[in-house]
């Protein structure tokens, strides 16, 4: 059973990108963040100071450097976003950096004009030869540069330390310090890695410089120890203070999953949603993906368009765990795709399986699994309760699915069914998801019954039964005893016009499946205790005696089915032998099952005998008489057949029949051509 998901607003938009503000905050990082800050306001920065901030990816390094630049007490202290990127080289990563902090200085008035200065000549010692510019050409040129060279790097030898002595000083006088943010370094090639590190610790002893560095600690130390015999040795060196982000518990993680999740779901009208599946999806599917805010905004990002795109017509349920293997088990949801005719029902591969397939949904099975790699329980988690027909393959289990399970499937918008997963990779409804869609709108209707009746008439003929069919498919425990007698009698007194198109069409299965929406309707009226005045009351509803007695026969066949006990069973067949033998030949004439009615007019009762047809009976009655007899015979499809030997234990003898034919013949009706040359065929022998 199927509902709509309750709808609440998430606490805050969920993008990509880190949070800038504390009002964006939705893991408490503003307190982790103050508590650094006191930890800068209390540093000794006199020789300068490095500190590092750890975390695996996504666990908010970058927000916390944004909400410590957001804080009040370092309003005065001039910060350096420092991007290394696009920069090689320890001299030229300096370079860049002092470049950086002579900017900032000039920013900040006159009164800094002159340090700026002292640091533009200490970045000019330090500006790599390959700079050095040259004008014209030949072997003149060459040597005159060459002379440019080695007088450069006499003057860098001996004015570098007294420069940067210089630039200390003045730095010492910064009211404030400075604090150089270097975010991502964990995203950098190891070669770069280690060349940052260089650099912080070349420039880590500058007075009123403090370095704060944010990067995946594992990732940093594993990349250093190419170069270093211990990375984290490396590091502690030059790292003076450490702080590590804190981990987001998994409850956090999974509220703020679903509270931003529900916003999505909120701006889509109607939402398939199982509440009952929730708990394995969420549990055993998506939180082991879930290590952090990161992997959260990943699937939710993924699943916005999807669900705003299928429109509720896919349950969501669903969407949430192929979105969550599409995400992070990229091959797995490729084979998942490749394998969809195994592992999926319904109309569009036509599968129900058997014994005989078993083995290939095993192998199917071990497909999907074989590319699950760690994550093997998390994909034998989604073949198991999103594609349940892979169980076939799984543990030597077998289920054979009824049709009606299938149906279930269709209707509760599951990927299960073939049609519903291909709407979920496609985005597009096919011709049965349409009907599908149009049946349940009508159904909305079922308990007023002049609108229902409406809808129903209205409908194209080549849709009605299948329209119908889908109608008897929705499983709705809430439906009213009026809801099932409008239903159920409209379907019966649609019979009619119909079975034509039965009997012109011998792929036509049109009033199997009104009859089949008919009998689950009667099942639900089973849970009723007063089912009897139910029927009753479809009884009288129902317009025409062919159709009550195609009900009787549902009733009769099936009693025990509907919770129906044999002395009824009589009292309604009495009751529609009694009906029939009070209709007069020209109200028979509109039967379109005339023949079963007058020798089979209380069904799978042993065949009554006839009285003989009125002299004065009229041409129609003999054309509905013996267009009921007309079928199929076995020997092809366009070969039509009449029920001979019953149309003559009603006419006593071929002369009557031809009596009839010529009857027929006189209301000169070119439709009825075909019927005329069929009957004299068996009146020719």
């Amino acid at each position: 059973m199927t509902s709509e998901i309750e709808n609440y607003s998430a606490t805050s938009s969920f993008n990509d990108a880190p949070i800038k503000i504390s009002s964006e905050d939705l893991l408490n990082r503003d307190n982790f963040a103050n508590f650094i800050v006191q930890e800068i306001l209390s540093l000794n920065t006199s020789e300068g100071y490095v500190i590092s901030i750890t975390g695996p990816w996504g666990s908010g390094k970058t927000s916390i450097f944004n909400l410590i630049k957001g804080k009040e007490d370092l309003e005065e202290y001039i910060f350096i976003d420092y991007n290394p990127w696009m920069i090689s080289g320890v001299d030229t990563l300096i370079h860049g950096l002092f470049r950086e902090i002579n900017s900032k200085l000039r920013k900040k008035g006159r009164k800094w004009g002159k340090v700026a200065d002292n640091i533009n000549n200490y970045v000019d010692l330090l500006e790599p030869l390959a700079t050095l510019p040259t004008v014209g050409g030949g072997i003149s040129i060459l040597l005159s540069v060459n002379k440019s060279v080695k007088k450069f790097r006499k003057m860098r030898e001996k004015s570098l330390e007294e420069q940067k002595s210089q630039v200390s000083e003045d730095l010492k006088g910064l009211e404030k310090p400075i604090i150089v943010f270097i975010d991502d370094i964990d995203r950098l090639e190891k070669n770069e890695i280690r060349e940052i590190f260089k650099l912080v610790r070349v420039t880590a002893n500058f007075p009123n410089i403090i370095y704060i560095l944010a990067f995946d600690r594992i990732y940093v130390e594993s990349a250093l120890s190419e170069y270093a015999p211990q990375g984290r040795a490396y590091l502690e060196k030059i790292i003076q203070m450490n702080f590590e982000v804190p981990i987001a518990s998994y409850n956090v993680v999974e509220n703020i999953f679903v509270q931003t999740l529900n916003s999505i779901v909120g701006s889509v009208p109607r939402v398939k949603f199982s509440p009952d599946l929730w708990p394995e999806v969420m549990g055993k599917i998506v939180m082991p993906f879930l290590r952090n805010i990161r992997d959260a905004k990943r699937i939710i990002n993924s699943l916005k368009p999807v669900i705003k795109a299928i429109d509720g017509q896919v349950e969501l349920n669903d969407i949430v765990a192929l979105e969550t293997i599409r995400i992070f088990c990229p091959d797995v949801f490729s084979k998942i795709i490749e394998e969809r005719s195994f592992i999926t029902l319904g109309s569009s591969n036509g599968r129900r399986f058997n014994r005989l397939s078993q083995e290939l949904i095993e192998l199917s099975v071990n497909k999907i699994i074989n590319t699950s790699g760690r994550h093997n329980k998390e994909v034998e988690s989604i073949l198991y309760y999103i594609f349940p027909a892979s169980r076939n393959g799984t543990n030597n289990q077998y289920m054979e699915y009824h049709p009606s399970a299938i149906d279930e499937f269709f209707h509760d918008r599951r990927v299960a069914h073939a049609d519903i997963f291909s709407l979920y990779l496609e985005r597009i409804n096919n011709e049965n998801i349409n009907t599908l869609i149009l049946a349940e709108d009508i159904y909305r209707h079922i308990e007023d019954s002049e609108t229902f009746v409406r809808f129903i008439g209205e409908l194209d003929t080549q849709k009605c039964a299948q329209v119908i069919k889908q109608m008897g498919a929705i499983n709705d425990p809430s439906i009213s005893p009026n809801g099932i007698v409008n239903a159920t009698a409209t379907f019966l007194n649609i019979l009619p016009t119909v079975i034509e198109n039965d009997i012109n069409n011998p792929f036509s299965s049109e009033r199997s499946k009104i009859l089949t929406a008919v009998s689950n309707f009667l099942i639900r009226a089973n849970s009723d205790s007063d089912i009897k005045r139910i029927i009753d009351e479809i009884f009288l509803h129902v317009n025409n005696l062919s159709s009550k007695r195609e009900l009787v026969m549902k009733l009769t066949k099936q009693n025990e089915l509907y919770g129906l006990d044999l002395e009824y069973i009589s009292d309604i067949q009495n009751r529609l032998k009694e009906e029939i033998d009070n209709t007069s030949p020209d109200k028979l004439t509109e039967e379109w099952a005339l023949l079963r009615l007058l020798l089979y007019p209380i069904p799978l009762v042993e065949e009554f005998d006839p009285e003989e047809i009125p002299a004065d009976a009229s041409p129609l009655f003999h054309r509905s008489l013996i267009k009921s007899g007309l079928a199929y015979d076995s020997s092809g499809i366009n070969n039509k057949a009449l029920a001979w030997d019953t149309l003559l234990k009603v006419y006593k003898s071929e002369e009557k029949i031809g009596e009839a034919v010529m009857m027929i013949k006189d209301l000169n009706n070119a439709e009825d051509e075909e019927l005329i040359q069929l009957i004299n065929k068996y009146l020719e022998g």
